[in-house]
């Protein structure tokens, strides 16, 4: 009966086993959690960005054709040569670099608050740390 009044060591040590065992898997959990936070956040930003760069890329880039393609429609402009249709255009070309901007503007606005709430987040929880 001495043997069992006794605290064994083996007993000890696995309790000991059994506490770490749970607090590495709640710190695992705690990690996790962050670990898709920030992920979450990270694809936000990126696909902002992502998405500004095809809107800038789409009103900005002149696609690239072929030599004697451009002189023919060279040549084809200078027939036509009508003012009001190139003030059309340029009107029109104006337009959407105006509009490719504001959605730039937009998007990136969006990223900055999204950044912002991140690291605010952060720096509360490693404070409260």
């Amino acid at each position: 009966m001495k043997l069992a009044e006794k605290n064994d060591p083996k007993e000890e040590l696995k309790e000991k086993s059994l506490a770490y065992k749970s607090a590495i898997e709640q710190d695992v959990k705690v990690l996790s959690d962050r670990t898709g936070k920030a992920l979450t956040n990270i694809l936000i930003v990126a696909g902002a960005l992502g998405t500004s760069y095809l809107v800038y890329r789409t009103f900005f880039s002149s696609p690239k054709k072929s030599k004697s393609r451009r002189k023919a429609l060279v040549d084809s402009a200078e027939e036509l040569d009508d003012p009001q249709e190139s003030r059309l255009a340029a009107m029109l070309g104006s337009v959407g670099t105006v509009l490719a901007t504001q959605a730039t503007a937009f998007l990136l606005a969006i990223a900055r608050e999204k950044l912002i709430e991140y690291l605010s987040k952060e720096s509360e929880e490693k404070k409260a740390d």
